[in-house]
């Protein structure tokens, strides 16, 4: 695999459109288009926006979709937890 010149990275929570858009803006305002790497992690891989932006970053894009829910699940029983105590 080519070495890549700069990695892009994004995280997403239901926003197709905001994906595809940064994406369109590094392809058409950047020179360094085809060197560059882009990684998306998205906290809602389940959804139809998830779905569709995994479509976008892997074929389009040629690029790295991270589906990411545990960290979610985790922060979610830490506050849950934690207002249980303090109260």
């Amino acid at each position: 695999m080519k070495k890549r010149l700069l990695t892009v990275g994004m995280a997403t929570y239901d926003d197709y459109d905001g994906v595809y858009f940064s994406l369109q803006a590094l392809r058409m305002y950047h020179r360094l288009g085809h060197e560059i790497e882009i990684i998306v992690v998205d906290n809602n891989p389940d959804s139809s926006s998830g779905r569709a932006t995994k479509d976008l970053v892997e074929k389009w894009a040629k690029g790295k979709y991270i589906p990411y829910t545990v960290f979610l699940w985790i922060l979610m029983c830490f506050f849950s937890q934690w207002r249980l105590t303090v109260y």
